[in-house]
């Protein structure tokens, strides 16, 4: 693959360039809010670290980036000559857009969001990557889009549901929507499951003909996010059925 610099946004020719550098990258996404995507998508960051993997994360939630909160990170991302370096923590490079939003609320169109995203991939730094995960924002609007039209190679999503019918509704739309645009879906899980009481996401999974990875139990711990050590993450039954379900994705081994 090859591109005319002259004839090409120069951003384009620098998110190209710095994606040759990353063997794979996992969107995590669910289409709808509250289902905990955020948490799995920053976790399944700190597993693959500890699994030996270079990862890096990207938070593209405008609206609630929590990446950052999640991991309690106060470190900036630092600017050297080939663009912002991303803070890290248990070797996991942590880009979000709450570092330039800080606590003020984005009201953007839709193409503000386009070229907010844009800028973003085109500015940071990851290095050499075996993973790049993306923890989209709800929903499959402009940032989906965005994210899904600038990074074409090597990609697939994983989606998040929980027990509820409403959230499996949800999902199947976002299913659809990624097939539609031919992103693979290495599969989907069930989060939040209490006592067992497992919802249709199974199902949901055998009806779209894609990978079912597992449920994921609704663990105290991590429901109360602040008040756990973000090292603690990985050693929590939440982590360790998140892990289960890498392993059956074949992320890891």
């Amino acid at each position: 693959m090859s591109y005319n610099q002259d004839k090409i946004d120069y951003r384009e020719f620098l998110i190209w360039k710095r994606l040759r550098n990353i063997s794979f990258t996992i969107f995590v996404g669910s289409g709808k809010g509250g289902v905990g995507k955020s948490l799995i998508a920053t976790t399944m960051g700190l597993i693959l670290t500890g699994n030996s993997f270079r990862v890096g994360l990207l938070d593209l939630d405008m609206h609630g980036p929590s990446s950052l909160m999640i991991l309690d990170i106060k470190q900036l991302p630092k600017e050297e000559k080939n663009g912002l370096v991303p803070p890290s923590i248990n070797n996991l490079k942590v880009m979000s857009i709450g570092f330039f939003a800080k606590d003020s609320p984005l009201p953007l169109s839709g193409m503000a969001k386009r070229e907010i995203i844009k800028e973003l991939l085109a500015i940071t730094d990851f290095g050499t990557l075996d993973y790049l995960i993306i923890d989209l924002p709800p929903g499959t609007g402009d940032e989906s889009l965005a994210a899904i039209n600038y990074i074409k190679n090597n990609r697939g999503v994983i989606l998040v549901s929980t027990p509820s019918r409403l959230a499996q509704q949800v999902v199947k739309r976002a299913a659809i929507f990624f097939i539609d645009m031919n992103v693979k879906i290495i599969g989907l899980i069930e989060n939040m499951v209490l006592d067992n009481d497992f919802g249709g996401t199974y199902n949901l999974a055998r009806e779209l003909n894609v990978p079912f990875l597992g449920y994921i139990p609704y663990d105290k711990r991590v429901a109360y996010i602040s008040e756990i050590n973000p090292k603690e993450l990985t050693k929590t039954t939440f982590a360790e059925a998140l892990q289960n379900a890498l392993k059956k994705a074949n992320i890891i081994h």
